[in-house]
């Protein structure tokens, strides 16, 4: 067995030793290159989560805002109405209850007389009875003598018995079929819908 010098022995030990030095310093540099890496991207992950979840943060914050608002929004909108329905209301029991207490002068005679001529105007010629509320009688009587000449084939009459009403009057065919009430109530309920829009948009649109 041949025996090689020291210096080849240590000259080739060196070398085995400069290439393991230079290959794990490459498995360092690899493993090195490799940890730096798993740390920007969990950084970058981290990073983008934070950002995802404060992003999810306001948009929760936002419904939440705008559940409150749209909450608020629609109290204040319900208050506003029932408001506003009460305020109508009371409006339209003070008319009525003017209308029950006004004078049944010359006046309420043209009234009733026009409400007639209205009422007529909408039912063909036939024998017609005509009901109201006591205090109404002879003011409707009036208005009756005025109207009936102007309307030809119309037999009109009034009923001996009363209604309870504020005033106006119902007109009712002979044979029953046909009932038309022109009482002030009647004629008030048929008006609430233009009456409510026109008392909203003068007293409560611009409160909103």
């Amino acid at each position: 067995m041949c025996k090689l010098p020291s210096n080849a022995i240590e000259a080739t030990v060196g070398k085995v030793l400069n290439e393991e030095s230079a290959s794990l310093k490459a498995l360092l540099d690899e493993a090195l290159a490799s940890s730096l890496k798993l740390v920007e991207d969990y950084e970058r992950k981290a990073s983008d989560k934070y950002k995802e979840s404060m992003l999810e943060g306001r948009k929760q914050a936002e419904n939440v805002k705008r559940k409150i608002l749209g909450s608020a929004e629609l109290q204040a909108r319900n208050a506003q109405l029932s408001a506003f329905e009460s305020f109508f209301e009371g409006m339209v029991i003070d008319a009525l209850a003017g209308v029950r207490s006004a004078p049944r002068d010359a006046r309420y005679e043209r009234a009733l007389g026009k409400l007639l001529r209205e009422s007529l105007l909408e039912l063909d010629p036939g024998v017609y009875s005509l009901s109201c509320p006591a205090a109404d009688r002879s003011a409707l009587s009036a208005a009756l003598r005025d109207v009936a000449k102007d309307f030809q084939g119309f037999d009109l009459s009034i009923a001996k018995k009363n209604i309870d009403s504020v005033g106006g009057f119902i007109i009712v065919s002979k044979d029953g079929t046909i009932e038309f009430d022109s009482t002030f109530e009647a004629r008030l309920e048929r008006m609430k819908p233009s009456i409510r829009k026109r008392v909203y948009e003068r007293f409560f649109k611009g409160s909103r």
